[in-house]
């Protein structure tokens, strides 16, 4: 993500007047759009499918953002449906449609559906899409057991109620814009992908520079947590005698709130080196 400070500032406050989405949201659910197509056309039809959108820790900021995501998928059903059974030229004179057009040859051009499949099928794939904000208010709006005979498919727009112990079935295209910086509420921001089976290559996570390097950081700490809690137990010891670690050598990052650290310590460790092949391309100060 690119663009998306200009549209929806990370640092925004709770009357934040959202006036439209940022390009790379567009193109973001027009893969969505584009997978849901490929998986019908791969015979995978009653499966759920969600897309995820985490702007904002703001209720009204976050139903902005849904009208307007509202708005913009039913220009895409409305086009889809009237011009998508046209010839291809015929069809892409239609604005929507050529936006759509061109992010399948950006990034499903390789797919094993020609560009005519997807602008045949895309109109009764997407029509039964709805657009859910879940927040605290709205909670049970989510329902997969409902929608079990058909699949529910969604976009799904929140913050808090986004984060934590909330699955999202079938999720195949994360927008993730936050300014969060601490490891245990980015890691239950973070909404991966479990089980993919069918729709593997389908798959999108949207994040700007900075997250992505966080998420870097964050997985390398928890994997060398990890292997210390082996050497632990494999040494018969328990943590009153041996002290586990969470590496923090960022400037940024907190390993979680100041008020959940109660009796940890800081210490400055020396890193044996001894046996690693590493390559820094890039030196931090």
């Amino acid at each position: 993500i690119l663009d998306a400070e200009r549209y929806f500032p990370l640092s925004h406050k709770i009357d934040y007047k959202v006036k439209e989405l940022s390009p790379s949201l567009k193109t973001a659910i027009n893969l969505f759009l584009i997978s849901n197509t490929i998986r019908d056309l791969r015979n995978d039809i009653k499966t759920h499918r969600s897309m995820i959108v985490n702007i904002s820790r703001f209720t009204k900021v976050q139903e902005q953002i849904g009208d307007l995501v509202n708005e913009y998928l039913k220009g895409m059903q409305d086009s889809t449906r009237l011009f998508g059974k046209l010839e291809e030229k015929e069809a892409l004179k239609d604005e929507r449609i050529k936006k759509l057009y061109e992010d399948y040859i950006a990034h499903f051009k390789n797919s094993e559906f020609t560009w005519k499949q997807i602008q045949n099928n895309i109109a009764k794939s997407i029509s039964m899409i709805e657009v859910l904000v879940i927040n605290q208010k709205t909670y049970g709006a989510l329902n997969y057991e409902e929608n079990e005979e058909t699949g529910l498919r969604a976009i799904v727009i929140g913050g808090l109620s986004l984060s934590r112990g909330l699955t999202l079935e079938g999720l195949m295209t994360s927008y993730f814009y936050r300014n969060s910086k601490m490891y245990d509420t980015l890691m239950q921001m973070g909404r991966w992908f479990g089980y993919r089976k069918n729709y593997e290559d389908l798959c999108t996570i949207w994040m700007d520079e900075d997250n992505i390097e966080w998420y870097r950081h964050i997985n390398e700490a928890t994997d060398e947590l990890r292997r210390e809690i082996k050497r632990m137990r494999d040494i018969g010891a328990t943590p009153l005698d041996f002290g586990l670690r969470v590496r923090n050598d960022s400037e940024t990052l907190l390993v979680t709130a100041r008020n959940k650290m109660r009796t940890s310590k800081e210490i400055t460790k020396n890193i044996s080196l001894s046996g690693e092949y590493i390559e820094t391309p890039k030196l931090y100060k």
